[in-house]
């Protein structure tokens, strides 16, 4: 079998990226949520603060699973791009009656 193949099955295949280098779009937003996140929590009190992080711990859930649907969906559509390919693959072979 194939190293990812094998990974896969061992439930060894790393899919979320360890060490990516940002774009600045991304690090500006993210800067921002550290930002704003700070604000509200000088400003709220600590039952609100407990209420700020459950919501941010629900939206961090739907995220992922949104992201694994996404993905999901994605990698399907990828195969049967890969299988419409294969499927026409003969459409690039000389025919011997041509020549």
């Amino acid at each position: 079998m194939g190293k990812i193949l094998d990974a896969f099955s061992d439930e060894q295949l790393l899919v979320n990226v360890v060490i990516e280098k940002r774009s600045p779009e991304h690090q500006k937003y993210c800067e921002q949520v550290c930002t704003f996140l700070k604000e509200l929590e000088e400003k709220l009190n600590e039952e609100q603060n407990g209420l700020l992080q459950k919501l941010l711990e629900a939206i961090g859930n739907e995220h992922n699973c949104d992201a694994q649907n996404r993905f999901i969906r994605g990698y399907s559509l990828g195969a049967l791009m890969a299988t419409e390919v294969m499927e026409e693959r003969d459409k690039f072979l000389i025919e011997k009656d041509c020549t």
